[in-house]
């Protein structure tokens, strides 16, 4: 019973991560959704540490003070901040936007433009983000993947014989 119980739960986790993670690659979602997974305690109580977060691509002129956005950092390629917008400025038709996380005293030293904000958080799983990091690891896809796809294998090949 236990077994059937805990296969059933894995099975579950991992139809859920990766219907979230093909999200933002099927056609009507491609571009506008975007999976994450938070690692830092920057935004504690809002964005717990750990959560895995939906963003939803938007245009500038829609986000406002106290939209969580998460964006790329300008000063470092492939680096995801997700903190709140605390000031919106307008420089002709381009919007700009000060972030700051809820859990730091300062706000951050730059300012963010379209083309670096991925999108808002519209979803927050907490903890989740933890399983999603370890399964795109090389000890994560060989547990999540390889070992139950040959633990399936070896039970279909002793019930075929």
């Amino acid at each position: 019973m236990f077994f059937k119980t805990a296969k059933f739960l894995i099975f579950g986790l991992l139809i859920l991560l990766a219907i979230f993670s093909l999200l933002s690659y099927l056609p009507p979602f491609k571009g506008f959704y975007k999976i994450r997974a938070v690692m830092s305690g920057s935004m504690e109580k809002s964005v717990p540490q750990g959560s895995l977060i939906l963003n939803q691509w938007s245009e500038d002129k829609n986000f406002k003070i106290g939209d969580i956005i998460t964006y790329r950092r300008p000063d470092v390629k492939d680096f995801f901040i997700t903190h709140r917008i605390k000031a919106i400025e307008k420089d002709g038709l381009f919007y700009f936007f000060k972030t700051q996380g809820d859990q730091v005293p300062e706000p951050d030293k730059w300012r963010i433009g379209q083309p670096l904000i991925e999108g808002k958080v519209i979803f927050i799983i907490p903890l989740l983000g933890y399983l999603y990091v370890f399964v795109q690891s090389p000890p994560g896809f060989l547990f999540f993947i390889f070992l139950p796809a040959a633990w399936i294998i070896f039970e279909e090949i002793k019930n075929i014989r």
